[in-house]
C-alpha cells in the first residue's frame, strides 16, 4: 500500500493527522511500532479505523488505550503477517 493513499485514508476517517501519519507508516512499511499522544481518538474513529483495516486485509494488530490519569493515548501497532 501507498503511505499517501493510507494517510489519506485514515485521516479521511477522523483520526489526527499525528496518528495518522504514525499508523500510515507502520501499514506501508509493515512494521510495529507505538507511541503516545494526547490527541483524542473518538469511539466512531475507532470503529471506522478497524473496518478500514478489515476490508483492506491490512495483517495488524491495533491497540488503543486511554490513561485516564494522564489524559493520553497509547497507541500499538503489531505486524501479524510479514512480506
Amino acid at each position: 500500500m501507498k503511505l499517501k493513499a493510507v494517510y489519506n485514508d485514515i485521516c479521511s476517517i477522523g483520526i489526527a493527522e499525528h496518528d495518522a501519519a504514525l499508523l500510515a507508516d507502520c501499514i506501508a512499511k509493515n512494521k510495529s511500532c507505538s507511541w503516545i499522544n494526547n490527541d483524542k481518538v473518538e469511539k466512531e474513529n475507532v470503529k471506522g479505523l478497524l473496518n478500514y483495516i478489515k476490508n483492506n486485509n491490512i495483517p495488524i494488530e491495533l491497540s488503543i488505550k486511554y490513561l485516564e490519569t494522564r489524559e493520553k493515548y497509547i497507541w500499538e501497532v503489531k505486524i501479524t503477517e510479514k512480506k
